[in-house]
This record gives C-alpha cells, sequence and structure tokens, in this order.
C-alpha cells in the first residue's frame, strides 16, 4: 500500500507579512515568527478546504525554520491536488510558494 503526500513550502522573507516588516533575512524576532505561523495556518485553512472539499487530500503536518515554512496533505493523486492548490492560492496572498514536493512511501516496506 502506498502512501502519497505534498509539502508546499515558502521562504518566509518572500511572505508579505514578514518581508515588509523585514531588516534582515530570517527569523530573529518573536513578532515575525507569530506572523509567519499565522500566515501558515491561514494558507492551511484555505487549501485543506479546497482539497477536502474535493475528496483530494486532508492536512498532515506542518514546520518551520529560520528560512522557510512548509506543511503537508495527504493526497490520492498528484496533479489533481497541485491543480486543486494551484487553483485555491491564484489570487490570495498565498500565491508565491516556493515549491511542492510530492512525496510517495510505500508503507508495506516501511512496516
Amino acid at each position: 500500500m502506498g502512501f502519497k503526500s505534498i509539502e508546499i513550502y515558502y521562504d518566509i522573507d518572500a511572505i508579505p507579512e514578514i518581508s515588509r516588516h523585514l531588516a534582515r533575512p530570517g527569523l530573529p524576532r518573536w513578532d515575525e515568527t507569530d506572523r509567519a505561523l499565522t500566515f501558515r495556518g491561514d494558507a492551511i485553512e484555505l487549501i485543506e478546504d479546497a482539497l477536502m472539499d474535493a475528496h483530494a487530500g486532508e492536512w498532515e503536518g506542518a514546520g518551520i525554520s529560520g528560512s522557510e515554512l512548509n506543511f503537508g496533505f495527504a493526497v490520492d493523486d498528484f496533479d489533481t491536488a497541485e491543480e486543486i492548490v494551484r487553483r485555491a492560492v491564484t489570487g490570495t496572498r498565498f500565491e508565491n510558494f516556493r515549491e511542492i514536493v510530492r512525496n510517495e512511501f510505500d508503507m508495506v516496506a516501511l512496516g
């Protein structure tokens, strides 16, 4: 049995809520981290709603580092999920993601 997921990555310095306030790159201060986490939560909600409405995926997890944030969704079909994501974020503050990474694991082999 296979497990598929997509992970969506954003450069923190490119997030509108942060880039217009940021004096230097990275996440040196708590208020910038708070803005990044708020952005991530809002993006997850928008994208998960679109994936769930299409019965195409659900939220799986999220991460943040000094320079990027990411979150992932379990999906059935990569192409369909990516199309839904791109359509959901077009014209929003979430449209400038860096990349979408596809992951596929053989769950039996991981057993």
